[in-house]
């Protein structure tokens, strides 16, 4: 299947990313997500996600290496810095998780997907 999305032609590269608890893909600044915020992006840097797994992790042991992860980051206009993380457990089917941030609703999206946004600043 190819991927295809109109909003994005010049950011369809993401960065594979992999930790001891964790494995996926940052979405550069340019990237347009679905769902969009008012907010500036920012492309997040190695060290930044492995801040914001080491914050989940401390919240909640259960994701690990059983959920696949998207990276977007954010900084709010108070000055905090935010990592998004888009969770989607092993086993969902999804088509170019490497090149689109796609929300879902609906039973499927509730069984296989959570939605974290992690504060760097703050650290929650």
């Amino acid at each position: 299947m190819e991927c295809l999305d109109l909003n994005n032609f010049a950011s369809d590269t993401s960065y594979y990313i992999k930790g001891r608890h964790y494995e996926g893909f940052i979405f550069p600044k340019e990237y347009k997500p679905t769902i969009t915020t008012e907010e500036r992006r920012f492309t997040p840097k190695t060290n930044q996600v492995q801040r914001a797994e080491a914050i989940l992790l401390e919240q909640e042991r259960k994701y690990g290496l059983k959920y696949k992860r998207q990276y977007i980051g954010i900084n709010k206009d108070t000055g905090d810095t935010l990592v998004f993380i888009r969770l989607m457990k092993n086993g969902f089917k999804e088509e170019c998780f490497d090149k689109m941030v796609n929300i879902g609703f609906g039973e499927y999206y509730e069984k296989y997907q959570k939605i974290r946004t992690i504060n760097l600043t703050s650290k929650k």
